[in-house]
């Protein structure tokens, strides 16, 4: 279920002019662990885990934004929806 409002929610973005690739393929990716965690609603844990799953910081800061942007606006809808709390990785690296 949680991959198919992901599909819609790329869909929307796309329809509305967002390239949107690189984040549709995080929270494809995203959908892809929650439900094999079996999840059908985004969990503030599982997201967590799923964006600290790779090595480099900054991907890591980079995953946990486009989460927590997609539960925000999917907790608006559903509040089954968790929103994973910001800063859980310390500061963003500088570039």
């Amino acid at each position: 279920m949680l991959s198919t409002i992901v599909e819609r929610h790329v869909a929307l973005r796309h329809a509305t002019g967002y390239l949107f690739r690189r984040q549709a393929d995080m929270l494809r990716d995203c959908a892809r662990f929650a439900e094999a965690h079996g999840e059908d609603v985004v969990r503030a844990a599982t997201a967590l885990a799923w964006a600290g799953n790779v090595p480099p910081m900054s991907t890591r800061h980079v995953r946990l934004g486009v989460i927590r942007r997609f539960a925000s606006l999917m907790h608006a809808e559903d509040p089954r929806h968790e929103i994973p709390p910001a800063g859980v990785f310390g500061q963003k690296p500088p570039r």
